[in-house]
């Protein structure tokens, strides 16, 4: 796992190649529609506290922004990412950002003796439990494996608002990545290379359908909604050598999750 983590942190590790990642992002993201159908599975937004896990540098903020959310706060485990984010909104007020693996925050205790704001460090005002109204994930479940997948899920649960509040993630969809494997398999789950834009072979962890379904489930979520976009011919994430010419396939799984009460 720390294998991975490491290659994730380091894809994309400067500010040319993070300039390159953002082209060709908002290309592949415009293709899809991706921020008009995130901020409405999200909706609605306005005054609301975002907590986005994975980040990278910002691609998504201004939809947030642009649709009234009150705070929006970045955990990306990219340094060059979080750099970028904050060269494009360091001086917007509503946006803040970390650079740190998920795994590494820590959930501050409410109840602590004489707990007060002057005693908690900036970061610790950020990681109350039910202090996010929204939670979006994209892309980042797909450099977590299995051994912290579960984990995961149940600190985000902590973190999100009730009664209201919604977790959204964006995932390569498994018929897409599926073609990873030679030949195409579906169900072995583990770690697959990835061909994205300019970037040859950096890892993620493929995992089936049902596993982005139970596994949250497992955490204390309810499955709200979930949109299959399918693969563009001109997404230039695209590998279209993974299946035969005129084939269709979804390309990304987004789902809307709530509290199970």
């Amino acid at each position: 796992m720390e294998a991975l983590k490491k290659l994730a942190a380091g894809v994309y590790g400067d500010s040319r190649e993070v300039a390159v990642y953002d082209t060709v992002n908002e290309k592949s993201n415009s293709l899809y529609d991706h921020y008009k159908i995130l901020t409405e599975m999200h909706a609605p937004l306005q005054g609301r506290l975002v907590l986005d896990i994975g980040g990278g540098s910002g691609a998504e903020v201004q939809s947030f922004l642009d649709a009234g959310v009150r705070r929006y706060v970045c955990v990306d485990i990219n340094k060059a990412m979080v750099a970028r984010l904050l060269e494009r909104f360091g001086t917007e007020r509503r946006v803040k950002a970390y650079c740190k693996d998920m795994a590494e925050i820590k959930i501050t205790e409410v109840g602590r003796p004489n707990n007060s704001l002057d005693e908690i460090s900036p970061e610790e005002s950020d990681f109350y439990p039910c202090m996010y109204d929204r939670i979006n994930l994209s892309w980042s479940l797909a450099y977590i494996d299995d051994a912290e997948f579960l984990d995961v899920f149940r600190k985000l649960k902590f973190l999100m608002h009730r009664p209201d509040g919604s977790l959204v993630f964006t995932v390569p969809h498994p018929i897409h990545d599926m073609g990873l494997a030679d030949p195409p398999d579906y169900h072995s789950r583990g770690l697959r290379l990835y061909a994205a834009g300019d970037k040859e072979g950096f890892p993620i962890f493929y995992r089936t359908i049902a596993d982005y379904v139970n596994i949250p489930i497992k955490a204390g979520f309810k499955l709200e909604q979930m949109v299959e976009l399918e693969a563009h011919a001109d997404d230039p994430f695209a590998d279209s050598v993974r299946f035969p010419d005129g084939s269709r396939y979804p390309s990304r799984l987004m789902m809307k999750w709530v509290h199970d009460w």
